[in-house]
């Protein structure tokens, strides 16, 4: 099939009825991706900070705000990677994280749960691997939050896309959490200490993300990580086999999610953020989840 142009197709997107050749599937992600990052409303004086583990989307996520804002005066970015200490996986795409900035020119910092909390996730949950993904989910939004600021970000900018959205709304409403519907889509910063995090691929789907990495010759690790199951997991196959029946389903889902989280957030008192009394970051609780689980 060819596109609209007159080139070879590389990609059919199903949920529009277009076929697109690589420079025009190309345009189509960074113009989404442009049109919701206009929502956060940046400045002239941004610091930000780029979430990178070396997978596809965090990788994706740097060369698209590298392109963007490399010749931009008055925001400026660096690459922050946490490495979980996840043997045989995590040091992989550590070391495609750092080819790629590399390759960039892009300031790169890496910290560790080893350094900051005196062991590797492996370590955490040799005994406990159930846990995995708790331990490590908590600890790593800690982690990065507390080292984007430190090193004077603004912004935290994460490459959570439409599939990881869809996820989490679908996740919250199982779990009967209205709390964390309701602030799922807000933008508004929530605690002194907490950096305002930017999702520029929110409304991109995984898939599409993953081609934008390949045509733009961004090297993919093809091993999966140890620790993914649970009920993301499921959810996730269940979402991608109800995609592939009715095109778009994602898209609605999000939407709707949209939507009931305004509902809910007009009806539902609002939190206090609290200081930790361990470690003084923002928290839900006296004491934050990462101080429960890791101090």
């Amino acid at each position: 099939m060819f596109c609209k142009c007159g080139k070879k197709a590389v990609y059919h997107r199903k949920y529009e009825g277009t076929y697109l050749c690589k420079e025009h599937f190309i345009k189509s992600i960074e113009r989404r991706a442009k049109h919701t990052l206009r929502k956060y409303g940046l400045g002239n004086n941004e610091r930000l900070a780029i979430a990178l583990s070396g997978g596809k989307d965090s990788s994706a996520l740097l060369f698209f705000i590298n392109k963007l804002f490399r010749n931009v005066r008055g925001i400026d970015f660096f690459a922050l990677t946490i490495d979980e200490g996840i043997a045989g996986y995590r040091d992989k795409s550590i070391l495609l994280a750092k080819r790629l900035c590399e390759r960039l020119g892009i300031r790169h910092y890496i910290f560790s749960f080893k350094e900051e909390f005196g062991l590797t996730l492996d370590e955490k949950v040799k005994d406990r691997r159930e846990y995995a993904c708790t331990y490590c989910g908590v600890a790593r939004r800690w982690l990065l939050n507390k080292k984007a600021r430190e090193l004077g970000a603004t912004r935290l900018v994460t490459a959570h896309n439409l599939d990881d959205e869809v996820q989490s709304v679908i996740m919250d409403y199982l779990r009967g959490d209205l709390s964390r519907l309701s602030r799922a889509y807000k933008y508004a910063v929530m605690h002194k200490l907490f950096v305002q995090r930017v999702k520029p691929f929110k409304e991109i789907p995984e898939r599409e993300i993953a081609l934008y990495a390949l045509l733009n010759g961004i090297e993919i690790q093809e091993e999966k990580c140890p620790y993914a199951r649970g009920m993301r997991f499921v959810v996730k196959k269940f979402l991608n086999e109800l995609e592939e029946e009715s095109s778009g389903i994602k898209f609605s889902a999000y939407r709707t999610g949209v939507k009931i989280s305004r509902v809910i957030a007009t009806h539902l008192s609002k939190k206090v953020m609290y200081s930790c009394a361990k470690c003084n970051e923002p928290s839900v609780n006296r004491i934050c989840k990462t101080c429960e689980l890791w101090r």
